[in-house]
């Protein structure tokens, strides 16, 4: 028998190729492999797998993380503790190892590229906290990426995101189009084409509503950077770092509100109406804006005037997931919705606030849809509908350099003094290359001057509401 004898040197020769060519890593044939829900204190947010040099380690946002003594990732059959390896400031993110053992699950891997345009992106996660991962489908807008934040976003977007110290303005961001929903807070981005992370999940801040202003962190431009030279933090630390910016991240307690026609909506967090009235104070303080200085006044007084205490009233927000739209909602009425609209109604339903919002990609869509609106909530009863003699729906406020156009008009009924009623009637649409989306709120007050103490208190609370509802124009 003829026996082949190997050279003494090629053993050598394989031991030092296998040390300078390591095996690649077997990445996940799905992303739901690799994505878990991270569990901090009380916030949730989500987290996946990735390889790095050393170890496997799940990346997550920081701000999910701050301010917890605890941190988990749930499978669907148990609960693993976690401690953070390596945190990093500029980009808002950290890497995460078990306290015990290692991580058994499959990677993802990184893809080395910018968005296209003709590109097909899913953002895995668990938004508002549900219990199993999803894919959503998602849109980078139509810009240049990996550009510093301060380049791209305005200047008091930056401002409020970065108030916390991270991230900070000089990270690169991927510009979103469509809504990052709370619990997507470091969820993967995935190139359908590849199956690899493009962007992780970040999001948007405003004090008094979502702005439709969304971004994600390019994966590849960090994830290495932080194991290499991030800072570490241990528990002590981690707890110490407070943070307001909490777009992306929800709570243990939310959930899907409603899920209609129109869209899925979430709910953000529960706030007593001070709160509200005090962030809208302190913009106008901040901005100079004497309509908001003059509006917050209004607001004390009246609520003095119908003797209810701001501090004790419950607001209850919700966030429409594709448009990044804000609904504010007194927790005192119902939420419901039909196929055609929201409703929340107080106990009588003789006061109560109507609402739609209607995703398009052209204007004529949209303002198709604020026409459908306006007919449809002029024909809830039978009242006749007449606009004050002072105002017009012809006359709308529009910037056609920000995308904006809106109207706001006051109707009234004929039917004589027994029977008086009034409607504030809203309709807003914001159009940009690719999208044309309306926002429509009817505030309707039937019978008013009829009203006991607690309808007109509640008809003052959907005012107020509806004044800071919709879409924030930047």
């Amino acid at each position: 028998m003829y026996t082949r004898k190997m050279n003494p040197c090629a053993g050598v020769w394989l031991f030092i190729i296998a040390l300078c060519c390591p095996v690649q890593p077997a990445f996940a044939s799905s992303p739901n492999d690799s994505v878990v829900k991270i569990i901090a204190g009380d916030q949730i947010g989500t987290g996946f797998v990735w390889q790095g040099r050393d170890q496997k380690y799940i990346a997550t946002s920081l701000h999910t993380l701050v301010g917890q003594s605890s941190i988990f990732f749930n499978t669907v059959s148990a609960a693993t503790e976690l401690v953070v390896f390596k945190a990093h400031y500029e980009s808002d993110l950290a890497l995460l190892v078990p306290k015990l053992g290692t991580l058994a699950l499959p990677a993802l891997d990184l893809a080395n590229a910018s968005p296209k345009i003709d590109g097909k992106y899913y953002i895995y996660g668990f938004p508002a906290g549900v219990r199993i991962v999803q894919g959503d489908s998602i849109e980078f807008s139509r810009t240049e990426h990996n550009l510093p934040m301060q380049a791209v976003l305005p200047n008091n977007v930056v401002k409020d995101v970065t108030a916390s110290g991270f991230p900070l303005s000089s990270v690169k961001i991927l510009r979103v189009s469509s809504g990052i929903t709370p619990g997507h807070s470091g969820a993967p981005i995935i190139d359908d084409a590849t199956q690899k992370v493009i962007g992780i999940g970040a999001g948007g801040l405003s004090k008094k509503g979502f702005r439709r202003v969304n971004w994600a962190v390019p994966a590849v431009e960090y994830l290495s950077l932080i194991e290499a030279s991030g800072q570490t933090l241990d528990t002590a630390s981690l707890q110490s770092i407070r943070s307001d910016y909490k777009h992306s991240v929800t709570s243990t307690e939310q959930e899907v509100m409603l899920d209609t026609s129109q869209g899925k909506y979430y709910h953000i967090y529960q706030v007593n109406m001070l709160e509200l009235v005090l962030s809208l104070y302190e913009e106008g303080i901040e901005a100079g804006i004497e309509e908001d200085i003059e509006a917050f006044n209004n607001i004390i007084t009246k609520s003095d005037k119908l003797k209810y205490s701001l501090q004790d009233t419950l607001i209850n927000i919700y966030q429409h997931q594709d448009t990044g739209g804000i609904i504010y909602i007194p927790a005192s009425v119902d939420f419901s919705a039909n196929e055609e609209m929201l409703f929340a109604l107080g106990p009588t339903q003789r006061v109560g606030m109507y609402m739609q919002i209607s995703v398009t990609d052209s204007a004529d869509k949209a303002f198709a849809a604020k026409e459908n609106f306006k007919t449809l909530v002029t024909s809830l009863d039978e009242v006749e509908w007449v606009i004050e003699p002072s105002q017009s729906l012809d006359t709308p406020y529009s910037d056609e350099d920000e995308g904006e156009w809106e109207n706001w008009v006051n109707l009234y009924n004929d039917r004589g003094k027994e029977t008086e009623s009034n409607m504030e009637l809203n309709l807003s649409i914001i159009y940009g290359d690719d999208f044309a989306d309306f926002f429509g709120y009817a505030l309707v007050g039937a019978e008013w001057n009829d009203h006991s103490d607690e309808e007109s208190a509640l008809l003052h609370q959907l005012s107020v509401c509806m004044e800071l509802s919709g879409f924030v124009i930047l």
